[in-house]
């Protein structure tokens, strides 16, 4: 599943192939916690893995082809700062499991932290399944334009 911000001027995904621009090539190079969160977007724009040639020390989108499920891309719109007002059930059916999750990987740094972590690896793919169900239901936003996606908060 692969949900991207939509806006007046993106295109759909599947005719999204230019080059990333240099400002968030420059971000991922010099803020590595920023690469970490955004290192697949660049991969997404040109649909092709990063292939970095250490002898020339030079890389580009150029790798293998990516091939992406277009019956799971979903158009969504910014989620609000603080989360949404009012969601519907299904946003805060994700969020519970998603606290789910975190307290899960929270606790597998105690003792006894490796059964811990077995069972937030188990959340980690019903999550998946949640915000793919939220996001096809399309649910219109009763605060702004565009539907309900995951907003990831803690409960």
């Amino acid at each position: 599943m692969v949900a991207y911000m939509a806006s007046e001027k993106s295109p759909k995904l599947s005719k999204a192939k230019a080059k990333i621009e240099k400002p968030l090539l420059t971000t991922i190079e010099t803020q590595p916690m920023v690469a970490t969160r955004v290192k697949w977007i660049p991969h997404l724009y040109n649909l092709h893995k990063y292939r970095f040639d250490p002898i020339t020390e030079q890389g580009d989108f150029d790798g293998d082809p990516i091939s992406l499920p277009y019956d799971q891309v979903y158009e969504m719109t910014r989620v609000p700062l603080r989360g949404y007002p009012a969601p519907p059930a299904e946003v805060i059916d994700f969020d519970h499991a998603f606290t789910r999750m975190l307290c899960h990987l929270d606790r597998a740094w105690a003792p006894g932290g490796a059964a811990e972590l077995a069972l937030a690896t188990v959340e980690m793919p019903a999550l998946t399944a949640k915000a793919t169900q939220l996001l096809s239901k399309e649910i219109k936003r009763t605060d702004a334009p565009g539907i309900y996606g995951p907003q990831f908060k803690l409960i």
